[in-house]
């Protein structure tokens, strides 16, 4: 089954991968012909973290839901384990009995001390009923009961774990010259999104700000994948510019050069 979720999620991210490049899609191909590199210079140096944001909320997503999905059948499991108790404690018989010990005393007479009569002797004999069998069975009892609490602590324990999963801040992030330490799960997706958010935002130009533009007042700007990025221009790292070093690039370059996620989109300057 957690295969299954799995490839659940894989899909739920291509999903809305495929949504979200076919709207960026439609978006590219409405602007004019310089923005698709066909005039002016371009550079492509902020990444848009939108696909980090994606991978990292379905692996949290899906971390939760693999434990509430644990917490569903350990939860069915206990309902049949109590089912279990239930019917070992409705055997209990109130006709059957075990043996008590009843004290029955017997008196009986002895010689006394020299001047003196007779005294009393009073001695006890345990005697029970016929009784056949226990009122309950014990052994089952208690064996159903310790399977009862076994699985209830392995659904406290699953409760626990996804409390510490979605509680504990030691995830760090880095965008840019920002970096978000001690972060929860959450939190880094929540940070990644936001990221994401404000730079498509400031990646857009509004109508009269492409006239302005287009006037060579104001500087372009553009969306692209990261392949697209490759080609309209992106700089190069310190670690990349030996294997760029060739027209057209190479695979290593292409490979030094990978978004750090295949999600991830550019905003790209036109100048």
């Amino acid at each position: 089954m957690p295969s299954k979720i799995k490839t659940i999620n894989k899909k739920i991210f291509l999903l809305g991968l495929a949504a979200l490049s076919a709207g960026l899609a439609i978006l590219f191909l409405n602007f004019p012909d310089q923005a698709k590199g066909q005039g002016g210079d371009t550079s492509c140096d902020t990444e848009i973290p939108i696909g980090e944001a994606m991978e990292q909320a379905v692996t949290f997503t899906g971390t939760v839901r693999n434990s509430i999905f644990s917490s569903e059948q350990l939860i069915d499991d206990e309902i049949d384990k109590i089912k279990n108790l239930i019917s070992a404690v409705q055997r209990c018989d109130p006709n059957k009995c075990d043996p008590v010990c009843y004290l029955v005393p017997h008196t009986s007479t002895a010689p006394g001390a020299p001047g003196q009569g007779p005294v009393t002797i009073t001695t006890y004999t345990c005697e029970h009923d016929a009784c056949t069998g226990e009122i309950c069975p014990v052994s089952s009892i208690n064996s159903a009961y310790q399977q009862v609490e076994a699985v209830y602590n392995s659904i406290v324990g699953v409760q626990e774990s996804t409390k510490t999963y979605t509680g504990r801040k030691d995830y760090s992030w880095k965008y840019g010259s920002q970096n978000y330490n001690d972060q929860s799960a959450g939190g880094i997706v929540t940070a990644m999104l936001k990221t994401a958010r404000e730079s498509f935002s400031g990646c857009f130009l509004t109508s009269d700000e492409w006239n302005q533009y287009q006037e060579g007042k104001i500087t372009g700007k553009i969306i692209s994948t990261c392949p697209e990025a490759m080609i309209l221009g992106r700089e190069l790292p310190d670690e990349c510019k030996i294997v760029c070093n060739t027209n057209p690039p190479s695979d290593a370059c292409y490979d030094c050069m990978d978004c750090k996620s295949p999600g991830n989109f550019f905003c790209c300057d036109l100048k």
